[in-house]
């Protein structure tokens, strides 16, 4: 098995079973292992009495940053949110380019039309 494959394998080997840690152990931590380290963050909701409403893992190493976190409905529906506006954007972006480069056309065009009736007068 190539490296990078063995160490992605690993990666996802240790982060699934500290995601399928006891339930209610609510403590956020930093392991340094060898080679990497590892933080697990608990995200609280501020709305709810401060408990609990999400976990994030972070795995990282020279090389190598890895973001963890499991997904709520209502995470996946912003997430889709999400992409749809960033779709939105680059559609957007791209009309703009566009008229920008038919502008510059255009301003070319009036420019050598203005040179050409400039000089035959």
């Amino acid at each position: 098995m190539c490296s990078k494959k063995k160490e992605a394998q690993e990666i996802l080997t240790y982060a699934g079973l500290k995601m399928q840690r006891i339930p209610g152990d609510a403590v956020s931590c930093f392991e340094s292992h060898n080679g990497f380290e590892f933080i697990l963050l608990l995200v609280l909701d501020f709305a709810d009495d401060l408990t609990v409403s999400n976990e994030m893992e972070i795995y990282f190493k020279a090389n190598r940053l890895l973001f963890f976190c499991k997904l709520t409905e209502k995470d996946s529906k912003r997430l889709e949110e999400i992409e749809e506006e960033i779709s939105d954007l680059e559609n957007d972006i791209a009309q703009n380019m566009q008229m920008d480069i038919e502008l510059n056309k255009t301003m070319k065009l009036f420019t050598v039309i203005t040179a050409i009736f400039y000089h035959l007068r």
